[in-house]
């Protein structure tokens, strides 16, 4: 079988056109058989290697039917007519882009191929002035609808802004409206908050009201407006039970005696009604069907329309506190009796071993005057002794009735300035201060409401131990200072004496003490007890604080305002 024309496109996946070409020009028996090569291929190079390979005609795709039946035809006609021309093909090289092509083709294979191309060439001029046509159309269209759309979003722009610019209005609004409303709701998150934890603490405290009710050993019942009871606490209710006392006549007056029952009914309701709240004395049964004694209040309690919503009471049982009134009420006027005896006693003894002593004391000093020179040196000490006996005597008697006194006396304050009791009481130590050398400081003391010949006596007893309580040789340095806060001026009188030992502050106020042996330093042991007496009468109170070797501060303090009583003395 032998084609009369082969038409193969260049480009095929294992042997393209340009070899199949070569292949068939090669075979003497076929190379005279047409060969057209089908190429989307344009450059020069590509036609030039299809001549070279011996093609007779190319078709550029894309191609039209019409158009490469043309050319088949033609190329057909062609040979058909070659055959009786002589004219042999001749071998012609072309020489493009440095390169030589040898092309073995007739003069009209070459026209042909030249007019080909040019025919390629004004269909492809066509095509690209038509597609420039439609692209300069397509130009125009794109220009207007670009500038119809630039326009759009122009005015999509703008709209947009204005759209922003109010989103941007409302977000600000918003933002702020969701400010205040978060304020608003963490206000009321606290004060719900607060409330919550207020409510607990409420719930908690009638939580534990009501356990401190419900365990009360008194008797709480609240009765409505009838004074029928609604509620009673657990001692409340064992007492009802023990009674036998129904519900339905439980009443507010149920536990109390009839005669109490009618004092209430009678007058502490109504006193309650009016005033709020009645409280006083009644009596109610026991489980043990007894009468005790009891504390009873009764309280009204009203709404906001200020009616009467229910009644509470609590009784409350004091026969034991009634049985120890009375044992201390015995008591009491056991010791009142007891002590009044005492003083009348200490008064009477003191006053009546004035006689005695000084009839001791005068007849010894006589003895010694007249006998002196005749009684050997033993005698005569055993008379100083039995005067120094007498004289100490003398004054622990005087210090004990002044002391008695104390206290016995009406109250009868007045104004007393401290600067001046503190003169007066060196002046009754001016002979002792002046033996120790003594340097007294003061100033700016106050006038309290006193009693002013107390307050001497009370001044000169602490700055007499001062002068007395001293090592041997050490001049007395003694500082009397005031200060004050609301109700009580305190008065200190600081030495630079022996000091007291801790222990001892209690025990150095009390009567006849003594922290030294009388040969040491002489006293009687009532000077503290006494200003302790006079300060307690003053309604103040005294202590000491020391260092022992280092000195002492005595103070003291006086009520700004006196509690001055009237009473008769006992």
């Amino acid at each position: 079988y032998k084609p009369c024309l082969v038409i193969s496109d260049i480009m095929m996946p294992k042997l393209n056109g340009i070899e199949l070409c070569k292949a068939i020009k090669s075979d003497d028996e076929i190379k005279s058989i047409p060969i057209i090569l089908l190429t989307s291929l344009a450059e020069p190079e590509d036609i030039l290697r299809g001549l070279e390979s011996g093609a007779d005609n190319f078709i550029i795709k894309p191609y039209e039917e019409e158009s490469l039946l043309m050319r088949v035809s033609s190329l057909l006609n062609k040979i058909e007519s070659n055959k009786n021309d002589n004219n042999l093909q001749s071998s012609v090289d072309v020489s493009f882009n440095d390169k030589v092509y040898k092309i073995n083709s007739d003069r009209g294979q070459i026209l042909d191929l030249l007019m080909s191309t040019f025919q390629n060439a004004l269909e492809q001029n066509r095509e690209l002035i038509q597609n420039q046509m439609e692209m300069t159309m397509l130009n125009e269209q794109l220009e207007e609808r670009v500038e119809q759309r630039t326009s759009n979003l122009i005015d999509e722009i703008y709209e947009r802004k204005k759209a922003e610019e109010e989103l941007i209005k409302y977000q600000n609004t918003l933002e702020q409206m969701v400010g205040e409303r978060t304020s608003e709701l963490s206000k009321a998150n606290h004060s719900l908050i607060e409330e919550i934890r207020e409510r607990t603490k409420i719930e908690q405290e009638q939580k534990l009201l009501a356990s401190v009710i419900e365990t009360s050993p008194d008797y709480i019942i609240i009765a409505n407006q009838s004074k029928k009871v609604i509620y009673r606490n657990e001692t409340a209710k064992r007492l009802k039970k023990a009674l036998g006392i129904l519900p339905e006549n439980y009443m507010l007056t149920s536990l109390n005696s009839p005669e109490s029952a009618d004092l209430i009914l009678e007058e502490a309701i109504p006193y309650a009604i009016k005033n709020g709240h009645w409280q006083g004395e009644t009596t109610m049964i026991d489980e043990n069907k007894e009468e005790i004694f009891c504390s009873q209040t009764i309280t009204v309690h009203r709404n906001a329309e200020d009616e009467i919503e229910f009644f509470s009471t609590t009784i409350r049982d004091i026969t034991k506190i009634k049985q120890i009134e009375k044992d201390l009420a015995r008591k009491t006027e056991d010791f009142q009796r007891v002590n009044e005896e005492l003083k009348q006693f200490a008064y009477i003894a003191s006053h009546d071993l004035q006689e005695p002593l000084r009839m001791i004391s005068s007849y010894t000093r006589l003895l010694a005057k007249r006998y002196k020179d005749k009684l050997d040196e033993n005698a005569n000490d055993y008379i100083n002794f039995a005067v120094d006996g007498a004289i100490r005597m003398q004054k622990l008697i005087d210090a004990l009735l002044y002391y008695s006194r104390i206290g016995n006396l009406i109250k009868k304050f007045r104004p007393v300035n401290l600067n001046e009791s503190v003169e007066n009481a060196k002046l009754n130590l001016h002979l002792l201060i002046e033996e120790t050398k003594a340097n007294i400081v003061y100033e700016n003391l106050p006038t309290v409401m006193a009693d002013s010949t107390q307050m001497t006596q009370l001044l000169q007893n602490l700055i007499s131990n001062s002068l007395k309580y001293k090592p041997e040789g050490l001049i007395p340095e003694i500082k009397i200072s005031a200060k004050s806060n609301k109700k009580f001026w305190t008065i200190s009188i600081t030495d630079n004496g022996i000091g007291i030992e801790e222990l001892d502050y209690e025990r150095i106020f009390q009567v006849f003490q003594r922290l030294h042996a009388k040969n040491e330093y002489s006293g009687t042991g009532m000077g503290l007890a006494i200003c302790k007496r006079i300060v307690e009468y003053h309604d103040g109170r005294i202590w000491v604080d020391s260092k022992f070797g280092k000195g002492s501060t005595f103070s003291f303090t006086i009520p700004k305002e006196s509690n001055q009583s009237t009473d008769n003395p006992q």
